[in-house]
């Protein structure tokens, strides 16, 4: 909520000075904002105590009411496009040599995003590997040795926590930075 507050500020004060093409840019941040915090919160569910509609605990298989646990469409591809967008900006910023229709400082605003993108790949990357690479063992354990590579695995994946939550908060807390940085970039609020 607060990163759409700064950005309906930056927006507000900004707007005419912007090319189109970050204006657009900037309209569907915003928006993207909103839908992630919506939809964090179930649409105010959590807030006012309502009870899930009929339609959605058909489909949403937490019993909220929001659509991102209803498909993997609504949930993994908004994941994932976050994902690029909070680990990789600091990369896609080096390799572009010119101020892409003025989208360089939109994307990557301070070089301080960067940590928090490393971070966010430190907690991934280890367990893309152990899931695409087939790492883990994937069945009871019959042995000692397997125990203990279950054991490693579980611990380098970060798989002991509730992996998905801690990647939402993560890509949450670039998002905020990322917010504050393009208002202190482009002025005051």
């Amino acid at each position: 909520l607060i990163s759409s507050i700064f950005l309906f500020k930056f927006i507000k004060k900004n707007f005419n000075n912007l090319k189109k093409i970050v204006k657009i840019f900037i309209i569907i941040y915003f928006l993207g904002t909103l839908y992630f915090f919506f939809e964090e919160i179930s649409w105010g569910q959590h807030f006012f105590g309502w009870q899930t509609p009929e339609f959605f605990s058909n489909i949403n298989h937490q019993n909220e009411t929001n659509i991102h646990n209803t498909s993997s469409l609504f949930n993994e591809l908004p994941r994932n496009l976050l994902l690029i967008w909070c680990s990789l900006s600091f990369v896609f910023v080096k390799i572009l040599k010119t101020d892409f229709f003025g989208l360089k400082y939109i994307i990557f605003p301070n070089i301080n995003l960067k940590f928090i993108s490393i971070l966010i790949l430190i907690f991934f990357v280890p367990d893309l590997l152990v899931d695409k690479l087939n790492l883990a063992p994937g069945h009871p354990a019959v042995s000692n040795t397997e125990v203990l590579l279950n054991i490693f695995f579980e611990i380098i994946s970060f798989n002991f926590v509730r992996l998905s939550e801690l990647q939402e908060l993560l890509f949450t807390y670039y998002i905020l930075w990322h917010s504050y940085y393009l208002i202190k970039v482009y002025g005051k609020i």
